[in-house]
């Protein structure tokens, strides 16, 4: 992840409003969890799984689940997670 991206995941991390900002989107093909930045700017990606991932190992849809599961019950810790990989 660029250093940009970071610098941004930080500062929402640091915000009352960050869970606000955090989206989830899974379509057939894809899940992203991403940091919404407004109309006018590209959002930050914090996770992202194409279908081809998973499809070629299984075992990916385990960090999937665990993702899903930690934007809807600790955004927080999602980051933190990241953050420290």
């Amino acid at each position: 992840m660029e250093l940009k991206g970071i610098r941004r995941i930080l500062d929402i991390y640091e915000t009352k409003t960050m869970e606000e900002k955090l989206k989830l989107a899974i379509d057939s093909e894809s899940v992203n969890i991403y940091i919404e930045n407004g109309e006018e700017k590209d959002p930050t990606h914090v996770c992202y799984w194409h279908i081809e991932e998973w499809e070629e190992d299984p075992e990916v849809a385990i960090s999937i689940f665990n993702a899903i599961d930690l934007f809807y019950t600790n955004p927080k810790e999602l980051l933190n997670k990241i953050l420290n990989n």
